[in-house]
């Protein structure tokens, strides 16, 4: 299937795996160095792969080599490719690793050759620590999936293409297919609901904030028309009256910036917890929220305070 696939030009390349990031590797044992108990063994995941997997996938060799398709004699002969994690819990480090043997219980003991050590890699979501990861080429075992690099600038033609190779070598198996970038996706469902929702409930909310500044600042140029009028006629500038309605309402929303912002942080904090992969919270970050507030309140209030430091004095002095 994989000759068939690559007469396509719009495949790049085509590996085989039996499992996948963003998918639960349900494969794994207990790896343990020439020496050791079994039983003092790391857990690590296995995944079996072919060569072009390993290369499509891009991974980072810090050690040694990869599988490669003219080694398949003797990388297919018990040898494995780890990540650092894996080589660091079972007790190596990249000056002794190339080359030892790593061995698991599967009904008996059996042994890999280290020929490579790749940069570890996230194989589920960033909720996770880091799991070591151990590679093999053991074309005995069945591979669950194919992996292919493919062009995107006609997408349909592809996939009609790899159901058409596919029905033809296995018609009795339905075609089936996903885009990696999208399985990724799924890990973090629940973070991209709730930015929607934060989203829209913060729109909401600010809305309704800016209804209330602008009743109070009504009520506030109300009660202070006639104060008005008279400082106008005792040459008040438009800014100036515009400053003094202003003022009051500025202190509230610094003073609900103070408040707001260490419960901010605690939300903010707790959340970020669920990660074991995330960023630091810092005091600048709440630096643009405060001035868009601040920036929204003075908007707000502004409107009112312009119209009633533009309006004519007489009218709100005429009856004193």
């Amino acid at each position: 299937m994989r000759n068939e696939l690559l007469k396509n030009p719009q495949i790049q390349a085509l590996g085989g795996t039996t499992s996948h990031p963003a998918e639960d590797n349900l494969s794994s044992f207990f790896y343990f160095k020439e020496g050791q108990n079994p039983d003092e063994g790391f857990h690590a995941y296995n995944a079996g792969v072919t060569p072009e997997y390993m290369e499509m996938m891009d991974f980072e060799v810090l050690a040694g080599r990869l599988f490669e398709r003219q080694r398949m004699s003797s990388d297919t002969i018990r040898k494995a490719v780890i990540t650092t994690t894996a080589m660091e819990g079972i007790g190596f480090d990249l000056d002794n690793v190339i080359g030892k043997n790593i061995s698991i219980i599967f009904g008996e003991k059996v042994t890999f050759e280290v020929i490579g050590v790749i940069e570890d890699f996230h194989s589920n979501s960033l909720h996770h620590e880091l799991e070591g990861q151990v590679f093999d080429w053991s074309p005995e075992f069945p591979l669950f999936y194919a992996i292919a690099d493919i062009e995107t600038e006609n997408i349909a033609s592809v996939i009609a293409n790899i159901e058409k190779t596919w029905q033809q070598i296995n018609p009795n198996d339905p075609f089936e297919f996903h885009f990696l970038e999208d399985q990724l996706q799924q890990n973090y469902l629940a973070e991209q609901r709730a930015s929607g929702l934060i989203f829209y409930a913060t729109l909401l909310a600010i809305f309704i904030s800016c209804l209330g500044l602008l009743g109070l600042a009504s009520f506030a140029t109300e009660r202070r028309v006639k104060e008005i009028g008279i400082r106008k006629v005792l040459g008040a500038s438009v800014t100036n009256i515009v400053g003094l309605l202003s003022k009051d309402f500025l202190i509230l929303v610094v003073i609900a910036l103070i408040l707001a912002s260490p419960i901010a942080w605690w939300l903010c904090q707790s959340w970020l917890e669920d990660f074991t992969f995330r960023v630091e919270m810092k005091w600048w970050m709440f630096l643009p929220a405060g001035i868009i507030a601040i920036a929204i309140a003075l908007l707000t209030v502004s409107l009112q305070s312009v119209k009633a430091a533009l309006a004519n004095p007489v009218e709100s002095l005429k009856n004193e």
